[in-house]
């Protein structure tokens, strides 16, 4: 992609040093979406009709937190690594699973959608840079 808009050797090198740290810093977004994702559960508990409490949200918040260690990079990972957490400590049933993953694969394709455009910006905006010098 890179060779098509016109980038140099050089210049795609410098390009894919920016972009490493662009994913880190997405990685990171990401991680953070996927935290605010669980703001999503407290209104849908609410609406069902199920109880909650702030002890119960904090073992989520945590255990949902070392299970998303296995969830960066896969399309739709981490709503599927999150699934368990979500039966086993806060009783979702399988309707309410498939809520939380319609919720989640409706707002992913933006945050995607985001980082390819991104990467191909970064790459240009490096190739302009690199190219008054």
């Amino acid at each position: 992609q890179s060779r098509k808009t016109g980038v140099s050797d050089l210049k795609a090198i410098l390009a894919l040093e920016v972009a490493e740290a662009w994913e880190e810093r997405k990685n990171l977004a990401r991680r953070s979406g996927e935290e605010a994702s669980t703001k999503l559960l407290l209104p849908l508990m609410m609406m069902l009709g199920m109880p909650f409490n702030f002890g119960l949200f904090l073992g989520f918040i945590l255990m949902l937190g070392i299970t998303m260690v296995a969830a960066p990079g896969v399309p739709g990972g981490a709503i599927m690594a999150a699934l368990g957490v979500l039966g086993t400590i806060l009783g979702f049933d399988a309707q309410q699973q498939a809520m939380m993953i319609t919720l989640y694969i409706a707002m992913d394709s933006f945050g995607t959608a985001c980082n390819v455009t991104g990467d191909g910006a970064i790459a240009l905006i490096i190739d302009k840079i690199a190219s008054r010098k």
